[in-house]
């Protein structure tokens, strides 16, 4: 009976573990894409272990296929982390944006200084796709 409980317990735990999500893992300075709600693990090469999440894009570019006075632009809110759980939050943004709010942003984590970078962010809008889940293109690289 014991055996059966734990072989129980093993194979219990073995599911658990599979259905857990593990972030992708990323190397520092490569491009990567992330979804909304979605973390990727990224290590330097001194063994810094940070989690990069996209929370919100708000995009308001001109459809591709529409005519519009001005071009718009998307906002990106990324969310860095470490192990000792500092977070670091920024807003970044593509297309016409203000002077106060760019493309790329730098944070200092472990007394290093890195910078999150926004490439893009597809798809682009079209009338037929304006409620398509947004992935961004990012870049994280240490200065």
């Amino acid at each position: 009976m014991k055996l059966k409980a734990v072989f129980f317990f093993l194979v219990m735990y073995g599911f658990y573990s599979c259905n857990q999500d593990e972030p992708a893992m990323v190397r520092i300075n490569d491009v990567f894409t992330i979804g909304i709600g979605e973390q990727v693990k990224m290590v330097d090469d001194r063994n810094h272990m940070l989690f990069v999440g996209i929370t919100e894009v708000n995009d308001s570019r001109c459809p591709s296929d529409g005519f519009c006075l001005q071009e718009g632009n998307v906002q990106v809110k990324a969310v860095i982390e470490d192990t000792r759980n500092s977070q670091f939050s920024t807003l970044l943004c593509l297309g016409d944006c203000s002077p106060s709010i760019q493309h790329l942003k730098s944070f200092v984590f472990y007394s290093i200084e890195y910078t999150i970078e926004v490439i893009d962010v597809i798809p682009f809008p079209a009338s037929g796709n304006l409620e398509d889940p947004r992935r961004v293109v990012l870049k994280l690289y240490r200065n």
